[in-house]
């Protein structure tokens, strides 16, 4: 993990010395990238490669667009092709999974913190946290829901990018998605408030998020 966080901040230094044209190519690419099925690792090597490569083509006076053409994404998948190995189906699991807990991670700390702290502060003493049905409901959704529009975002990233504005049959789908999922998670809340799949110490929950963020501060800096 360490070796990747080394890479990804060269990568960002680097990438910070692009003239504005060819960061706007560059982002797309790894944008795009970021979706494929390479390991995050080796996303990070491509990277690093493309940028010296598109760093020199910029001293030299030379575009993006002049040396790889117009095609971008057929230029990417060429490389992706090159690279081939794959995420395993092992990798994928422990991705999800960790996609899972820290999007869990992040509604216990909302919840905790719009819905007990409040209450703690006001002299209300339960020290007992229930996690109901609905929050364990609305942090599946609100995930998965997170995770498919960043994918659709990343693997569209060239078309996208192309597009000054969106269609009215994408406004329309998006607004009926976002009006679906606030009917769906509004509904949950009211349903199934109140069923109670486990209660714990108020402390235990205190614990797990700030283990939760001391995880995410160190991982930023790049000690794991």
């Amino acid at each position: 993990m360490k070796k990747i966080v080394e890479l990804r901040k060269e990568n960002n230094k680097l990438g910070e010395t692009l003239n504005k044209e060819n960061d706007l190519i560059f982002t797309d690419i790894v944008c795009y990238l970021r979706a494929s099925e390479v390991s995050e690792y080796d996303q990070e090597e491509i990277i690093n490669d493309m940028l010296n490569m598109f760093l020199d083509w910029q001293q030299q006076g030379k575009s993006i667009k002049s040396m790889i053409g117009y095609d971008y994404k057929d230029f990417v998948d060429n490389v992706i092709s090159a690279v081939n190995p794959k995420k395993s189906y092992l990798n994928k699991i422990k991705e999800y999974t960790q996609i899972f807990l820290e999007g869990f991670c992040i509604m216990l700390t909302i919840d905790f913190a719009f819905l007990y702290l409040p209450k703690l502060l006001k002299g209300n003493l339960n020290l007992t946290y229930d996690l109901t049905v609905d929050m364990l409901i609305r942090s599946i959704i609100i995930v998965t829901t997170a995770s498919a529009i960043v994918h659709y975002i990343c693997k569209n990233s060239f078309e996208l990018s192309n597009q000054k504005k969106f269609s009215k049959t994408h406004n329309f789908i998006f607004a009926l998605s976002v009006v679906s999922i606030i009917i769906i998670l509004i509904l949950t809340c009211i349903l199934l408030n109140k069923k109670v799949i486990i209660s714990i110490n108020i402390f235990y929950a205190i614990g797990l998020i700030t283990i939760y963020l001391g995880y995410k501060a160190i991982k930023k800096i790049g000690v794991l």
